[in-house]
């Protein structure tokens, strides 16, 4: 339903209210006026509408209105049609700790299309799977600590659960200081800084606290280069 609710969206603040995207293509709307407009679509789509046809009425919208801009929400286009929509209330998981509306740059927390496929044609060419399906670049759903726990488990290869509640409640601490981002970010890099300086490869969230540096560096990286590239937005799956 996030990924929907965000396509969604873009398509009302383009094609409905008429704000522009700048050169990486981000949509030039105010972020708490986003979250309204996404949080309304979350709640109409969960109380049964169905998004192609909100997508359509969208359309007709701005064809049958001579200001089209002056709805608010999608709400107000239901309205507009005599539609009462049926709303739900979103509640988010209490253990998630992605934040509502925030990108994140850790591929930990994106989805993305699978590794393309190369396959042969029966004239001799070859072609890829990303030839044939757009590229898309969506947020996880939602990400718990007991996720990164695992996470953190399978980078440093430390077997078996006993330790889980333990790293649990030391990750929770850890977040009140530093962002899920950095965080992750920093968990690769211990792995990496320790092996390249034969060090202890970490065995507790505690034990990455030398390399937030280092984590904080490659996240920044990241960042200039999904700048540089248009990747430092949610591009919705077209439909």
């Amino acid at each position: 339903m996030q990924a929907e609710a965000i396509r969604l969206s873009v398509i009302f603040f383009e094609y409905v209210k008429g704000f522009k995207k700048d050169i990486h293509g981000r949509v030039n709307a105010p972020e708490n006026y986003k979250l309204k407009v996404m949080g309304n679509f979350k709640e109409v789509l969960a109380g049964g509408a169905n998004a192609q046809e909100l997508e359509r009425m969208m359309h007709e919208y701005r064809e049958d209105h001579d200001k089209p801009q002056e709805a608010y929400n999608i709400e107000d286009i239901l309205k507009y049609y005599k539609i009462n929509p049926k709303k739900k209330a979103v509640k988010r998981d209490p253990n998630d700790i992605m934040e509502e509306g925030k990108f994140y740059y850790h591929p930990e927390l994106q989805i993305v299309p699978p590794p393309p496929v190369i396959r042969q044609l029966d004239n001799g060419d070859f072609v890829s799977s990303y030839d044939e399906e757009d590229f898309y670049l969506e947020m996880k759903d939602k990400y718990t600590l007991e996720n990164l726990v695992d996470y953190f488990h399978k980078r440093m290869e430390i077997k078996g659960e006993g330790f889980k509640d333990r790293d649990i409640g030391a990750f929770k601490h850890i977040l009140k200081s530093y962002d899920l981002d950095t965080v992750l970010y920093t968990i690769d890099q211990a792995r990496f800084v320790a092996e390249d300086l034969s060090k202890p490869i970490p065995k507790t969230p505690f034990d990455i606290r030398d390399y937030f540096d280092e984590g904080t560096g490659m996240l920044e990286d990241r960042m200039n280069t999904c700048h540089m590239e248009g990747l430092n937005r949610v591009i919705p799956r077209a439909k």
